[in-house]
């Protein structure tokens, strides 16, 4: 005679989640590897969410073996676009005992308070001058994480400027926004919250204040967003009805290919209401160079009249060739051409290149515009006749 019993044994798996390195720039061919370990065999799902809750790729859905698994994330959607800049979340799902078992790290890691490392912060600035306060901190790879070896250095800042004497905090720049690992940039054009510029009371002096807070160990900063550096704008003070259409140089460096956005507003605290001076110009990194025109009205001008002042210009410059070649035929001397742009507010390198990039349009502004073309082909055509004389 034979019996059997039978026991119930429940395996127990065990698994972990980590980051190795937590930020990454798809654009230059890196990606995230999320690391993770199962100590028993099992059906098993590896998901990538955003900050908002939305899961956005499966990287993972298969059953595994006991082991440990690096799988590369390249910072796209299941639908394979590229996601914006920010922060993400890895998830771990595994199925054992009948159940789904979730590891998520959001809730339980991060948040610890340190102090970014930060420049030595100019005694001075002037935003009348096209000076503001820069301000650059570093998030390190391991910055106030629990241990050195969990590299988990992305971060919400926050950065605010306040009176020294008074503990008053006047407007906060960053809420702890989060960056990823890396040296970052911002500015302080010295305006408070309601548009009016700060202003110190006898005695006293701005305070800089920064604080960073780790963001949770699952976490993943994806960098894909141009970096601008560098602007300026010249001059910093117009008066249409004294100066013209002298333009605005607009200068700055772009660390990668981009379509740039360059919006104007008359008031900071109504941005939405301010005129779009450019959107999806497609611009190639190194230095870039704009020239924008205000009207009477405080109105940015269009493309097309951009262009209207290059026509501008180009009969100025053939107006001051005609005189010097008409009176001493000789070509007008580099001083004088010198002051022509000066007048106006550019180089004669800016002013060479817009016409090399812009030949097209500037083509079809002339067709549209005959009275102009005509005074550009008789201007040719008298310094032409003077040469030959």
């Amino acid at each position: 005679m034979t019996s059997l019993d039978s026991i119930a044994i429940t395996v127990n798996v065990t698994t972990s989640l980590s980051i190795p390195e937590d930020t990454f720039r798809p654009d230059a061919g890196e990606t995230a590897t999320i690391r993770t370990t199962l100590t028993g065999t099992v059906p098993a799902r590896v998901r990538i969410r955003n900050n908002v809750g939305i899961e956005i790729r499966t990287l993972v859905d298969e059953t595994r073996v006991a082991g440990t698994y690096n799988d590369p994330w390249d910072g796209r959607d299941d639908a394979g676009d590229l996601l914006p800049n920010g922060d993400y979340y890895a998830i771990l799902e595994y199925d054992s005992g009948g159940e789904t078992k979730r590891i998520d790290l959001t809730d339980s890691t991060g948040g610890s308070q340190y102090n970014p490392a930060r420049n030595r912060l100019p005694s001075r600035f002037d935003p009348y001058e096209n000076d503001p306060l820069p301000i650059t901190f570093t998030v390190s790879s391991n910055q106030g994480a629990s241990t050195v070896s969990s590299n988990q250095g992305a971060s919400g800042i926050l950065a605010f400027v306040g009176l020294y004497n008074t503990n008053t905090r006047l407007v906060t720049l960053l809420d702890r926004k989060p960056f990823g690992v890396g040296t970052h940039t911002i500015y302080w054009d010295g305006l408070l919250p309601d548009g009016s510029f700060a202003v110190l009371p006898p005695g006293d002096s701005f305070l800089f204040g920064i604080w960073g807070y780790t963001l949770p160990d699952n976490a993943i900063y994806l960098s894909s967003a141009p970096i601008i550096s560098n602007f300026s704008v010249q001059p910093t003070l117009n008066s249409p009805t004294r100066d013209g259409s002298r333009p605005f140089r607009i200068t700055f460096d772009l660390d990668q290919d981009a379509d740039l956005e360059l919006l104007v507003v008359l008031d900071p605290l109504h941005a939405a209401e301010g005129v779009l001076l450019m959107k999806h110009t497609p611009l190639g990194f190194g230095r870039g160079v704009l020239l924008a025109l205000l009207l009477g009205n405080g109105m940015v001008l269009a493309e097309d009249l951009r262009i209207e002042h290059y026509v501008e210009l180009s009969i100025a410059r053939l107006e001051l060739a005609k005189e010097s070649w008409t009176a001493t035929q000789h070509p007008p001397t580099p001083e004088a051409m010198a002051a022509l742009f000066a007048g106006y507010g550019i180089e004669e390198s800016d002013y060479l290149a817009y016409g090399g990039t812009n030949r097209k349009s500037i083509a079809a502004y002339l067709a549209a515009h005959p009275q102009a073309k005509q005074r550009i082909e008789a201007l040719s055509a008298h310094i032409d006749q003077a040469i030959k004389e």
